[in-house]
């Protein structure tokens, strides 16, 4: 790995490159968390991570391994002990946090202007979501869709993910392009406890995103999930009738207009 980063530094590999040093086993340590095999004070060099897409090598790390080797295992000597899921996702957070220790570049974007702490989001790696925010990265960068790590979070409905951003102070109603809030993008895809996580830290129920600009209750509704949808339901009725109770104590012509 560290001849790899040091002979390509500052330009990214071909993917054919990329596929050679896939097969010797050097591009693997870091998708896989072999910490023992890194170099930190290698973190700027770009690696392709796939498609095109430029990714350093703390994206990488954060990333991890394909899904057709989810716990990291894949081609390996006959004689190699078999590592859990744990191990890996252990390996792939102390790969992360050498790296951005050794003064990788957390800013640093792909082409769809994702940070490695989005790519960890979207993954569902805590682990090195929390290494990275220790290490200062910043919770409200958006990509070049207007998505934050907390988006991505969301939709993957990584529930410590969203713990650890939250605490972290990422924006509860940061807004993408077409609108859409972290609630509005967990509740069409279906996830209920990052819902109820949302909710409870004082998401607004009653936004509205998307192309036709729905509610996160109608937009559960149309991806299927009539449970979710009862719940957002009623939370915004409940916060309709403190809006009402609000401008009722302000004056008549204001609880009209929320009547």
């Amino acid at each position: 790995l560290r001849d790899t980063l040091t002979k390509h530094a500052r330009r990214p590999l071909t993917s054919e490159k990329r596929a050679v040093f896939a097969r010797e086993g050097r591009f693997l340590h870091l998708s896989r968390g072999r910490a023992g095999h890194l170099r930190a004070n290698h973190a700027r060099a770009p690696v392709d991570g796939g498609y095109g897409t430029g990714r350093s090598a703390l994206m990488v790390a954060c990333a991890g391994c394909t899904d057709a080797t989810p716990a990291g295992v894949g081609p390996r000597p006959a004689n190699a002990p078999r590592r859990s899921r744990e191990d890996v996702r252990a390996g792939q957070a102390s790969c992360a946090a050498l790296l951005a220790q050794g003064g990788a570049d957390l800013g640093l974007t792909t082409k769809q202007g994702c940070t490695a702490l989005m790519v960890a989001a979207e993954k569902g790696r805590a682990g090195a979501v929390r290494a990275l925010l220790r290490a200062r990265a910043d919770p409200r960068a958006r990509s070049n869709y207007g998505w934050s790590a907390l988006h991505y979070a969301a939709e993957e409905g990584a529930l410590e993910c969203c713990r650890e951003l939250l605490r972290a102070g990422a924006d509860l109603e940061g807004r993408a392009e077409d609108g859409a809030t972290p609630l509005w993008v967990a509740a069409g895809r279906g996830r209920a406890q990052v819902c109820v996580l949302l909710l409870a830290g004082g998401a607004n129920v009653l936004a509205r995103g998307g192309e036709h600009l729905k509610t996160a209750m109608e937009a559960a509704e149309d991806s299927g999930r009539p449970g979710l949808a009862a719940m957002l339901r009623e939370k915004a009725d409940g916060a309709r009738r403190q809006a009402y109770e609000r401008a009722v104590e302000r004056g008549p012509k204001l609880a009209y207009f929320h009547k």
